[in-house]
């Protein structure tokens, strides 16, 4: 049974970042984000680790994959030298960006998934084609625009139905 993960949040697009950034702000999209991942393995590249300004996020052991020293946290050079390291009862989450997304697809049963809406005509991150029809959604929370956040969006969890 896979034990790993992946959490994004992108538009119906594929969009998932604009110059290093989230392409939007949604406070409470930011709270599910650290649900899902606290007390768990977060694995990340060099790019989204910088976007944290080089800061583990707490609660969570911080994986990166980087060539670059990371003293910080733990810093692998490969993918395949991450999946050697994951303990075996270990739950991880990859939280990307896109190469973290591309590695990490074939070895995750369960997908945690922010649909926001709207388009990013200048979005320059996107998230890897994927075959929507090996996946289940299980969970749908929608979150309506206010006056905290930008724009609407949808939470769902997604479960692997063929590997």
């Amino acid at each position: 049974m896979l034990k790993g993960a992946l959490i994004v949040a992108m538009t119906r697009s594929g969009v998932i970042g604009q110059q290093g950034q989230l392409p939007w702000h949604l406070p409470d999209e930011l709270q599910w984000f650290k649900q899902q991942t606290l007390g768990r393995i977060i694995i990340m590249g060099a790019r989204t680790f910088e976007s944290l300004h080089y800061r583990p996020l707490k609660g969570r052991e911080n994986w990166v994959l980087s060539h670059h020293p990371q003293p910080q946290v733990k810093q692998f050079n490969a993918w395949s030298d991450i999946m050697n390291a994951i303990p075996q009862d270990a739950e991880w989450v990859a939280i990307g960006g896109a190469s973290i997304y591309r590695y990490a697809l074939p070895h995750v049963s369960k997908l945690y998934v922010t649909w926001v809406e709207g388009e990013v005509p200048e979005g320059d991150v996107f998230f890897p084609e994927i075959d929507w029809s090996a996946w289940q959604c299980q969970f749908e929370q929608p979150h309506a625009q206010d006056e905290r956040h930008d724009r609407a969006f949808t939470c769902c969890i997604y479960d692997r139905i063929q590997l």
